[in-house]
């Protein structure tokens, strides 16, 4: 199966007959048409500040209307934990991850200034989204809900950016990169463990490593709201997620532990030029996607693959390791001649 992650501001830009026919040549099956960024909704939300470019409720409707007639299924995309609008931001200043300094990502936001995340320890946070996956399932006529961003910052970066940001080439962890230590997750954990975290030396192995663990739950309880709030609401609603590409990097790199998460599908985000991988470590990280034993959509970065060998590749090494299918990041491409590379990638892999 073909899905992608949709951009639905340049979708419509680009005029959506056109980018619908495309999507039915490049034999797209589910799409997650972003409806939620980092500058807010692009439909008319109670819960969110509006975007910089809001589209609306009734043109989303009618180009959701337009897919499904296509045969496709709409999954909309939210950009979840990452939350920096400032009017957001200014109402909920508590609700935002703090670092092992002390520092909250509000007042120095981690690597960017739009790192400003919200802690998952959070009842707050939890029902908010829970409430934001409610109320688009309540506006449209949808398969499911989508979810990005749903993790922790990045404690270790891939090592691309680790040269960006000029930090140690070695995956080492840094105090002012390592959340959060706000006033709830530390009680929480020491009401748990009778340990404060701020405490627990990085020498401490042991202990260390159980407070880590304990905030990637924390990431998975977020998830699992989300999941029976959607269920309750119909239980034929399918909730899935964009996250990073293999379990291991996941879990050390952003706190998911995903392959244990309560969801229905997962695509992992195999973008290998970020991780310094050639194109043949797709089929290498999608073989331990699918060793989870999850529904695994193999997520494939189409910036990274301007050349037609290495898009054509891509698209061949992700089906071969299994997986139940392949991930576009993103539609519509940023290279017009992707196209048809694409679209001769699927028929080759995807006869039937």
């Amino acid at each position: 199966m073909i899905v992608s992650w949709f951009n639905t501001r340049t979708a419509f830009e680009r005029g959506v007959e056109k980018v619908i026919k495309e999507l039915n040549d490049l034999r797209v099956e589910k799409v997650f048409p972003i409806i939620v960024d980092g500058s807010g909704s692009l439909y008319d939300s109670i819960l969110y500040d509006k975007g910089r470019s809001i589209i609306g409720d009734e043109k989303l409707k009618e180009l959701f209307d337009k897919l499904h007639k296509a045969g496709i299924e709409v999954h909309p995309w939210i950009v979840s934990l990452n939350r920096p609008h400032p009017d957001f931001v200014s109402r909920h200043r508590d609700w935002y991850v703090v670092n092992r300094n002390g520092v909250s990502c509000v007042d120095k936001p981690p690597y960017v200034d739009h790192y400003k995340w919200l802690c998952p320890s959070r009842e707050t946070t939890r029902r908010f989204l829970a409430e934001t996956a409610l109320e688009i399932v309540s506006k449209f006529d949808v398969e499911g809900v989508h979810l990005d961003y749903i993790r922790l910052p990045d404690v270790i970066l891939p090592i691309h950016f680790r040269k960006r940001y000029k930090l140690p080439l070695e995956a080492k962890i840094l105090p002012e990169y390592d959340y959060c230590y706000c006033s709830v997750c530390r009680q929480k954990y020491k009401e748990e463990t009778g340990i404060d975290p701020i405490e627990i030396k990085y020498s401490d192995k042991i202990n260390y490593e159980r407070w880590f663990k304990w905030r990637a739950r924390q990431v998975s309880s977020v998830v699992e709201e989300v999941y029976k709030s959607l269920k309750k609401y119909d239980s034929e609603l399918k909730l899935s997620a964009a996250v990073f590409p293999t379990p291991l990097i996941a879990y050390r790199y952003v706190f998911q532990q995903w392959a244990s998460w309560k969801i229905d599908f997962l695509c992992p985000m195999i973008y290998h030029k970020y991780y310094e991988k050639p194109v043949d470590w797709i089929l290498e990280a999608s073989l331990e996607c699918v060793a989870t034993g999850r529904e695994i959509y193999a997520g494939i970065h189409a910036y990274m693959l301007e050349e037609k060998e290495d898009a054509m590749k891509a698209v061949k090494l992700a089906l071969e390791s299994g997986a139940d299918g392949v991930c576009f990041f993103l539609y519509p491409f940023p290279y017009e001649k992707q196209v048809e590379y694409f679209k001769e990638a699927v028929r080759k892999y995807t006869a039937t």
